[in-house]
């Protein structure tokens, strides 16, 4: 079990990096066709989304976390438990703020990786909720 999540974690990570990635580059081409004329602050706002800071730090954590389990360094250091749970409560809010609240929200075609988004958005969400009930190595957080 722990390798089955220790690859998963590693999946999962690079899942993460190559959608963001993916919406970057797609944004980046959309952006300057249709008016914008400051790239680099578009960058940035691009970053300060809640989506892809939450996105950013599971990429940290599951990277992390996969080192842990492949190197069998069990149980999980208290300051990464507290870290992960943080990491996973703002991936689970973003999963379900958008698949409640945001999923019919039309956006301006083309400026959207579909792919991209179900990752973002319901597929890291879905794993960190996945990964923080079922993950060997975890112990309880205090309050």
């Amino acid at each position: 079990m722990r390798i089955v999540f220790a690859i998963g974690r590693a999946a999962i990570a690079i899942a993460i990096v190559a959608a963001v990635v993916g919406q970057l580059n797609t944004s980046l081409a959309y952006w300057p066709t249709h008016g914008v004329t400051n790239i680099a602050l578009s960058i940035v706002n691009f970053f300060s989304f809640f989506t892809i800071q939450s996105n950013v730090a599971t990429v940290a954590v599951t990277a992390i976390g996969a080192y842990f389990l492949a190197t069998n360094k069990l149980p999980n250091p208290p300051w990464f438990n507290t870290l992960y749970a943080a990491v996973a409560t703002y991936m689970i809010v973003t999963g379900i703020v958008y698949n409640l609240l945001l999923r019919g929200i039309a956006l301006p075609q083309g400026a959207t990786l579909e792919w991209s988004n179900e990752i973002l958005h319901v597929v890291g969400p879905f794993w960190m909720l996945i990964d923080w009930l079922f993950a060997p190595g975890r112990v309880a957080v205090p309050w």
